[in-house]
């Protein structure tokens, strides 16, 4: 499959039809970002509300940190606060 890309001061957005793969997008050597806070693939998945997402947002949070993503979008600050607490810690 291939990852379409458009750069845009010295930031690389890329676009995908399925899940995110971070490794795809470490080649790039530069600053990943995700933004995963209270996206549908989430509470779909969880047949919950996006205001009860929380707790799979974190999950999601973690696992791109643990994965190679240095930034987060995030909605909820003081939760994504510990997820990145927590994974320096496991790293």
């Amino acid at each position: 499959r291939r990852i379409k890309k458009k750069k845009i001061a010295n930031k690389i957005f890329i676009y995908e039809k399925s899940k995110l793969n971070i490794s795809k997008i470490k080649k790039f050597k530069l600053p990943i970002l995700v933004g995963a806070s209270r996206k549908s693939m989430i509470y779909n998945l969880l047949k919950i509300n996006s205001s009860d997402a929380l707790n799979g947002t974190s999950a999601v949070n973690t696992l791109s940190l643990m994965n190679g993503a240095n930034i987060l979008r995030v909605h909820d600050v003081k939760e994504a606060v510990q997820c990145i607490k927590i994974s320096n810690q496991i790293k």
